[in-house]
């Protein structure tokens, strides 16, 4: 009789630890759902607040629609930091971002001051500010020049289109994959290139990564591409997204290509 009482309890004390461990386990379950459940709804109110910010951005100026994207700050300092930045850095990058697209949106393309560049040269300037054919957050760095071309550029603002390119391109990548900046004639087009090896973007992505607002990655705000097409066409030109299957996504600026 003893015994059986014994066993009795030894089996109701180990059914209660073994019901506490399932409840903890949907506790924590429940509880990562949530918190997940809460990311994303708090990602789509900074959105919608960015959306209606820049929305209203004509009406009462570009400090408004900066005081909005610095909103996103926070997030965007923590890849920052992650990459060798600073949360400063971030910030200010969120707020030149948003003035950019301001003023692309309403009437930009006046203010640009374009002039007559030899585009291969002012990529190699610009591969050699970023610290020349060295280790990129290290990715490998090619330069391909096919030729001299000429075009109108606006040469600090199409050096933002070229920043944006690279940034992404290090997004998209991981340590020891390659960055490859291509200039050339393209038929009756001047060809600069930004081109990364790695994961191809699927083709449905390949249609909308240049609308504000995509991003697969929660702490970008996803308007570098769309900022990126803008400059693009404020200089007359397009902007594509090409993949070679298994090798590498490539970025296409298309810009008018001046006889010298």
């Amino acid at each position: 009789m003893l015994l059986r009482q014994a066993i009795g309890e030894l089996l109701s004390r180990h059914a209660e630890e073994v019901a506490g461990r399932l409840r903890s386990t949907q506790l924590v379950r429940r509880n990562a759902e949530l918190e997940a459940r809460v990311r994303e709804l708090d990602e789509n109110r900074r959105r919608v607040e960015i959306a209606e910010g820049l929305a209203l951005a004509g009406q009462v100026g570009v400090g408004f629609a900066r005081d909005l994207m610095t909103r996103l700050a926070p997030s965007a300092a923590a890849e920052t930091a992650a990459q060798g930045g600073t949360a400063e850095g971030a910030a200010r990058h969120l707020d030149e971002l948003a003035g950019e697209l301001v003023e692309l949106e309403h009437g930009g393309k006046p203010r640009y001051s374009l002039a007559p560049v030899r585009l291969d040269l002012w990529v190699r300037d610009f591969v050699r500010g970023m610290g020349g054919e060295q280790p990129l957050h290290e990715r490998h760095v090619n330069v391909e020049v096919d030729g001299e071309v000429w075009c109108l550029l606006d040469p600090p603002r199409f050096g933002r289109l070229a920043t944006g390119l690279v940034e992404n391109a290090i997004d998209a990548t991981r340590a020891g994959d390659a960055i490859t900046f291509r200039v050339g004639p393209l038929g009756p087009s001047a060809s600069f290139e930004v081109a990364n090896t790695g994961l191809a973007l699927p083709p449905d992505l390949r249609q909308r990564v240049f609308e504000p607002f995509f991003t697969t990655r929660p702490q970008r705000a996803g308007l570098g591409l769309h900022v990126c097409k803008l400059i693009a066409e404020a200089h007359g030109g397009t902007i594509e997204c090409v993949t070679v299957p298994d090798r590498e996504t490539r970025f296409r600026v298309r810009l008018p290509r001046l006889e010298r």
